[in-house]
C-alpha cells in the first residue's frame, strides 16, 4: 500500500514538474512578436511570418502583430496575405483606439492600393502604342521599302524606322508591366519592374533619335 502511495505521489511531481517546465519554455504573444520583429531586421521573412502567425494565434486580438505580419507578407510580395492581414490590422486598430497604428496601416494600404491602379492605368498607354505601331508601321509592311525611300527620301525612312522600333519597345515594356503578376510590383527585390524601365528607356532612346533625325532634316530644307 506504501508502495502503491508513494508511486502515485511520484506521478504528480512529475506530472507538475513537466507542466512547471513546459509553461516556463512556453513563449507569449509578445515574444513571438517581438521576435518576429529581430527576424524581420535581420532579413529573415520566412521565420518572421511564423513567429507572427504564431503570436496572433496566441492572441487573436494583436493588431500590432497582424500589420507586421502584412507588412511581411508585402515585402515577400505576396499580397493575398498583405492584404489578408493588413485589413485585420485596420479592423483591430479601430476598435482598440490605436490611432498611431491605424495610420501606419493605412498608409501601406495606400501603397499597396497605389500599385494596383498602377497596374490597371497600363492598359491605356497599350491601346495607344498599339495604334499608333498599326497607323505608323502599316505602310512599312505593305509598301517595300525602296519605294518608301523615292518618296520620303532616305533620312525619313529611318527616322519612321527608329520611331516604330521605339514604339514597339515601349509598347512590349507597358504590356510587360500590365500582365505580369501583382506580387512582381510589391516584391521587395522589384525585377519585372527593372526589366520594364530598361526596356521603356531603350524606346524612349529610339524615339529621341529618331526626332533628332526630323530635326536634322527640316534643318537642310532651304
Amino acid at each position: 500500500m506504501k508502495l502503491h502511495g508513494f508511486k502515485i505521489m511520484l506521478f504528480v511531481v512529475i506530472g507538475v514538474l513537466f507542466l512547471s517546465v513546459s509553461f516556463g519554455f512556453a513563449e507569449t504573444a509578445e515574444e513571438y512578436y517581438n521576435r518576429g520583429l529581430v527576424s524581420c531586421k535581420q532579413g529573415n521573412f520566412t521565420q518572421a511570418i511564423s513567429d507572427f502567425s504564431n503570436s496572433i494565434e496566441i492572441n487573436p486580438n494583436f493588431a500590432s502583430a497582424y500589420y507586421s505580419l502584412g507588412w511581411t507578407y508585402s515585402e515577400l510580395g505576396r499580397a493575398p496575405g498583405a492584404f489578408k492581414n493588413l485589413n485585420q490590422a485596420l479592423e483591430l486598430s479601430k476598435q482598440q483606439g490605436n490611432r498611431k497604428l491605424e495610420k501606419k496601416v493605412n498608409q501601406e494600404l495606400d501603397y499597396l492600393n497605389r500599385i494596383i491602379r498602377i497596374k490597371k492605368g497600363m492598359l491605356f498607354p497599350i491601346i495607344s502604342f498599339a495604334l499608333i505601331l498599326l497607323i505608323w508601321g502599316s505602310k512599312h509592311l505593305f509598301i517595300k521599302k525602296e519605294k518608301l525611300i523615292a518618296i520620303f527620301g532616305e533620312e525619313k525612312y529611318r527616322s519612321d524606322l527608329l520611331f516604330i522600333q521605339g514604339i514597339i519597345l515601349a509598347l512590349l515594356s507597358s504590356s510587360i508591366y500590365y500582365f505580369m503578376p501583382i506580387e512582381s510590383y510589391i516584391s521587395k527585390y522589384k525585377i519585372h519592374a527593372t526589366i520594364c524601365a530598361i526596356i521603356a528607356l531603350l524606346g524612349l532612346f529610339y524615339i529621341s533619335k529618331s526626332v533628332a533625325l526630323d530635326i536634322k532634316r527640316t534643318k537642310k530644307r532651304p
